[in-house]
């Protein structure tokens, strides 16, 4: 997560699938999925798809440089 607060992303996926935390400024869209466990695997897998090798560039891109 974004603020290092979860450790993996499946803990992220299971985070957000239960409609995150009820904190000031969350998006009001943000509510639960209630995936199953398949469709929890089948997500982080996909995401995981979409990782590459050059996070170093994806960063500095991130930030404006």
């Amino acid at each position: 997560m974004h603020d290092g607060s979860l450790a993996s992303l499946d803990e992220v996926v299971r985070h957000y699938d239960r409609g995150g935390t009820s904190v000031p400024g969350q998006d009001p869209r943000i509510r639960p999925l209630n995936l199953s466990g398949g469709e929890i695997g089948d997500l982080v897998t996909f995401l995981y798809s979409l990782t590459g090798d050059n996070i170093n560039e994806l960063v500095r891109e991130a930030r404006g440089g």
